[in-house]
């Protein structure tokens, strides 16, 4: 809750490859939506013995936005202002390959408009360089 974006987000992925790493999956570049600072519970023998990963992943998010300051304008006084779509859903795919610590993530992400007077989805791609995380 606050006065930016009130909000709630449900989504998931599922990933499927050799040795996945115990972790919640690729982090995101983006600071919002990023996880790479949180650190996977592992045992000191699977982090011996676990050199090499692949794997590729899908998930889906769908979020129930109830007000962004960004397409609503203004809290506080009449402002310039789109009608927002109050559900909205994103929807990635991409893989990952890491070998010890260096690791390389592609991911090709869409999102369903945000707004109905341009009310067309959006995609981007982007792409990961980790360099000193060994999973």
């Amino acid at each position: 809750m606050g006065n930016v974006y009130t909000g709630s987000d449900l989504g998931g992925i599922v990933r499927l490859g050799y040795n996945i790493p115990t972790d919640f999956g690729p982090a995101r570049p983006s600071g919002a939506n990023s996880d790479s600072l949180v650190p996977a519970p592992k045992t000191y023998v699977e982090s011996q013995e676990r050199n090499f990963s692949v794997y590729i992943f899908v998930g889906a998010k769908g979020s129930l936005v109830l007000h962004n300051i960004f397409l609503d304008g203004s809290t506080f006084q009449d402002s310039i202002r789109v009608t927002r779509v109050p559900l909205q859903a994103e929807y990635e795919g991409g893989f990952s390959v890491q070998y010890k610590e260096i690791g390389i993530t592609w991911r090709e992400v869409t999102r369903t408009a945000e707004f109905y007077e341009r009310f067309k989805p959006h995609t981007f791609a982007s792409v990961t360089l980790s360099f000193g995380q060994k999973f």
